[in-house]
């Protein structure tokens, strides 16, 4: 077991239970086991910016886009005063209800409630809202092109609500048309005035001629006509309209005719008692007549009266007036709320990716969690893409002294991978090394070549051999073509060495590439005139540098890594995931490897500045 596999799996001493640290995505087996270090708000989003700025740019795009491309909505407002009762013109005390002015109703909550809401309905009624229509054209209007038709499409448009506390009602028209929006409200208060003033004139004409009829049938009665009988009676007219004057006529009128009836059967005609009674009764009964034709015809006049000076009880306060603005879009409004709700869900987003990120981020990281030491950190080189190796002359012309910062460090990090690589001395310290990684695109050939460059500035002399039969690229920084002779020619038919072996322009490095891809890797790298080969070339050179495919899809690094002195595996910051490198480190420590440490490669210094922060 090695002494990394020996630091992983410890025995504690009080309870005997193998310690093994686990990922923060759940509870660590012990309590004193290493837990993924937190990062700050500000680190969140500074890793995250392009992320949040993104997803804002998106919002704002994607709202901007209908914004600036769906139809405008223009709204105008008509406000009424409706009152539940109608001002006094004339003093009414005696109309029946159903012919009452609504004064003389008395309105408490809930009637006010249920009156208010009738006369919602009565102005969203389909009849109302159907001489609207036919008034302002509307089936033929471009704005209700696509409406639904008749009143209910109109309907849709309008909105009916009641200003709280007050009698004051809104009616309000939101429409693609800035005219059509005042125009459909004001005539909408223009046809519910309309009707209800003809209500009113209905009413105040019934009872005119209920009146008039019932002075028609006194007058018949007084003549003493003996026609049809009169559909009114005067008397129950009188009495309804009448005061306490006809209510005691009416009564001394019935103590009369009462006292009357009880005499005839005492006293005959011509008795003076009963000659009496008989003049009172007929003096009552003549000063009823002219009492209820007077209250009749009183009541008559003040009808009239009322009809022609009668006040409504329904006033346009503010008319609509032709809008300038739509009302909607709002394009300051909309992209205001945009870049805000942009900022909170990317902001969001951040944080849930940031909670669900399982990736080595930092040097920390890979010894707290992977268990291997970190022997170096190599930042992201701007003009290099994820895919791409950088040619020798490019990365030493970046590293220059006047060159930025990010080149200069990516200089000083590969001497700190020299540095720990030779840290034991001349006798432990590993001659062949084996850079790989645990999948592709981590970079593994970028810091195989610079690590190679860097060793041959100490003087001695160091090989590159390109031992990814897969995807070789370590030919391209040097220059070269595809090679037709190379290792796979070494080892399959016993080509010297010295022969495939070529210069590179950097002084004291030579390079071995690939050769043709045979047909099978693993089994031509397990056999035993590699092991040869390797010892052969220890002879010649201080320090062999082995580029050689990733751990998990081939197995060709599992044949190299246990003849080799040691292997550094590399990983992609914020791209490789914890569980990939452990089943990389376990696979290669399974073969006996020695690995030598992690090498995390592509870390951005604005995502993770705690590296080399302010220093240089």
């Amino acid at each position: 077991m090695t002494p990394y596999m020996e630091r992983r799996l410890q025995l504690s001493s009080q309870n005997g239970v193998v310690q093994a640290f686990q990922f923060p995505g759940g509870e660590p087996a012990d309590a004193a086991a290493p837990r993924r270090p937190s990062r700050s708000l500000w680190d969140i989003i500074v890793h995250r910016r392009w992320l949040i700025v993104a997803f804002t740019a998106a919002v704002v795009a994607a709202v901007a886009l209908w914004s600036y491309t769906t139809t405008p909505i223009y709204e105008a407002t008509t406000v009424l005063q409706i009152d539940p009762e109608r001002p006094r013109a004339v003093a009414f005390t005696g109309i029946p209800s159903e012919l009452a002015p609504q004064e003389d109703i008395r309105f408490n909550e809930r009637v006010f409630e249920a009156y208010y809401n009738t006369q919602y309905e009565r102005i969203r009624s389909r009849s109302l809202l159907a001489r609207v229509e036919a008034a302002l054209d509307l089936n033929h209007h471009p704005a209700f092109a696509n409406a639904q038709p008749g009143p209910a499409g109109l309907e849709s448009y309008i909105n009916v609500s009641q200003v709280k506390r007050t009698r004051m009602v809104q009616i309000t028209a939101r429409v693609p048309d800035p005219a059509l929006a005042a125009a459909i409200p004001n005539r909408i208060a223009k046809e519910y005035i309309r009707a209800a003033g003809q209500e009113g004139l209905e009413v105040s004409e019934f009872a005119t001629r209920w009146l008039k009829s019932a002075l028609a049938s006194l007058h018949s009665r007084s003549e003493g006509s003996s026609g049809t009988p009169a559909t009114v009676d005067p008397y129950a007219v009188a009495a309804a309209v009448g005061g306490d004057l006809l209510r005691t006529l009416k009564a001394d009128l019935s103590h009369l005719e009462r006292e009357v009836a009880r005499a005839r059967t005492v006293y005959g005609p011509q008795h003076p008692k009963m000659m009496e009674l008989e003049a009172d009764l007929a003096y009552a009964k003549d000063r009823l007549d002219n009492e209820v034709q007077s209250e009749l015809t009183k009541r008559l006049k003040e009808l009239e009266l009322s009809a022609q000076v009668r006040v409504a009880n329904i006033k346009v306060i503010d008319a609509a007036e032709r809008p300038r603005t739509p009302v909607t879009p709002n394009h300051q409004r909309d992209l205001m709320l945009a870049l805000a709700g942009g900022l909170v869900g990317g902001l969001a987003l951040a944080f849930v990716l940031e909670l669900g990120d399982t990736t080595l981020r930092s040097a920390r990281e890979v010894d707290l969690i992977t268990q291997l030491p970190s022997v170096g950190t190599v930042p992201a080189i701007r003009g290099f893409t994820r895919r791409m190796l950088a040619p020798l002359d490019d990365l030493q012309s970046l590293v220059r002294e006047n060159q930025l910062r990010p080149e200069r460090i990516a200089g000083e990090a590969f001497r700190s991978i020299r540095a720990t690589v030779l840290k034991r001395g001349a006798e432990t310290a590993p001659r062949t090394i084996l850079v790989t990684s645990a999948q592709p695109s981590e970079g593994k050939s970028f810091i195989a070549v610079n690590l190679a460059a860097a060793l041959a500035k100490t003087g001695h002399p160091v090989l590159l051999i390109d031992g990814d039969f897969h995807q070789p690229v370590c030919h391209h920084a040097f220059d070269l073509e595809f090679p037709k002779v190379g290792l796979s020619t070494v080892l399959a038919r016993g080509d010297a060495p010295a022969s495939v072996i070529v210069p590179t322009g950097v002084s004291n490095l030579s390079f071995l590439p690939t050769g043709p891809r045979p047909a099978d890797p693993a089994a031509l790298l397990s056999s035993e005139r590699l092991s040869d080969l390797l010892n052969d070339l220890r002879e010649q050179y201080r320090w062999v540098v082995i580029d050689s495919p990733p751990v998990l899809p081939a197995s060709d690094a599992a044949v190299l890594a246990p003849i080799v002195d040691g292997v550094l595996l590399v990983t992609r910051a914020h791209a490789t995931p914890v569980e990939a490198v452990w089943v990389a480190r376990d696979r290669l420590e399974l073969q006996g490897a020695k690995i030598l440490g992690l090498v995390l490669n592509h870390v951005r210094l604005t995502r993770d500045r705690y590296f080399y922060a302010n220093y240089g």
